[in-house]
């Protein structure tokens, strides 16, 4: 009998969880949608995730739409497409903004009381690696502090291109939006919680254009495949052999910090230098604390070489004169990095 009885109640659990997944995907996926940014060159530059809060305002990361000029959201798994027109509010703080489209055919989502448990049910849904309409589930694992705001913790698996995407209940209502994973550990995924979502929402801002927000002196995103700006760099100088004359030892050093709690290692990053009209020259590939780790909120002074293909090309065209002009013509990238054991 107890046999038949523990039969039951697993049968009973999973017809549960079956029709709480179809809710979920009938209610949140025509409200979901895929985000592609470019940039000046019209070039595709980030894919992303975000979803429906009003008719015409989608909510998804700040890194997502971050050092675009333009872009594009396509409802899941339906042929329309809308250009952004622009963003109405954001946030770098909680890697949150509101961008808008003309009016469609969706179904806004509804937000959820801030108040969550640890161990409820959740699920994410978005288009990892550019595959639309993904949904996956879990639990709320843990309540996070970092410094001055929290995180959801969750075991529902995302990956990029999930960055902005509906993190939501059983019953399809918002509790939270996904913004990193940590690639070492298993299902190390995180949230933003609802209720910096609408903090965002109740402090709108008029429209301004994705490349307004593109600062010419900015260093570039710090996400890519986590998601998360654990690192920032600061404090850039050029070395003074860097000149039209000498490409000896022509690079910069910096200021490479840990934002983080824990310690990191094997921080990956990208070089990529451009010529006067934003064409690609030369690129190379970098890391840092290959085997040492870097203490949780520890800076240290890196260096790094430019690409000598690149810089031959500034100096024959008499670009590089001085460390202002040579800053035009770089882009640094922090790629991905990993947490210490």
């Amino acid at each position: 009998m107890k046999k038949i009885t523990l039969i039951l109640i697993l049968i009973v659990t999973s017809i549960s969880s079956a029709m709480a997944s179809t809710v979920v995907v009938n209610k949140v996926f025509p409200a979901t949608v895929l985000i592609a940014t470019e940039d000046k060159n019209d070039q595709l530059q980030s894919l992303g995730s975000g979803f429906l809060v009003s008719p015409n305002i989608i909510a998804t990361n700040f890194h997502v739409i971050e050092n675009s000029h333009g872009g594009y959201v396509k409802l899941v798994n339906k042929d329309e497409v809308y250009e952004i027109d622009g963003v109405v509010g954001y946030n770098i703080e909680y890697d949150l903004a509101l961008i808008k489209i003309a009016d469609n055919s969706g179904t806004p989502l509804t937000l959820k009381s801030p108040v969550v448990n640890i161990g409820q049910k959740i699920f994410a849904i978005g288009n990892p690696l550019g595959l639309e309409g993904t949904i996956s589930d879990g639990i709320i694992s843990g309540l996070r502090d970092f410094e001055d705001f929290s995180l959801l913790q969750i075991s529902a698996p995302i990956s990029p291109g999930n960055s902005g995407g509906p993190v939501v209940d059983e019953n399809g209502e918002i509790v939270g939006v996904a913004t990193f994973t940590f690639s070492e550990g298993q299902n190390l995924n995180f949230a933003v919680p609802v209720k910096y979502l609408k903090e965002l929402l109740n402090n709108r801002t008029p429209l301004v254009s994705l490349a307004s927000l593109v600062k010419a002196d900015s260093t570039p995103s710090m996400h890519t495949s986590i998601d998360f700006k654990g690192v920032s760099i600061s404090k850039m100088l050029f070395n003074e052999t860097c000149d039209r004359y000498s490409l000896s030892s022509c690079g910069f050093a910096f200021s490479l910090k840990n934002n983080l709690r824990q310690g990191i290692k094997n921080i990956r990053t990208s070089l990529i230098m451009y010529d006067i009209d934003g064409e690609m020259l030369d690129y190379s590939y970098n890391s840092f604390f290959r085997q040492d780790c870097l203490p949780g909120k520890f800076s240290k002074r890196q260096t790094v070489d430019l690409p000598n293909t690149g810089v031959r090309y500034l100096q024959r065209e008499g670009l590089v004169k001085d460390e202002q002009d040579m800053s035009q013509y770089y882009e640094f990238r922090i790629l991905d990095f990993k947490i210490c054991n």
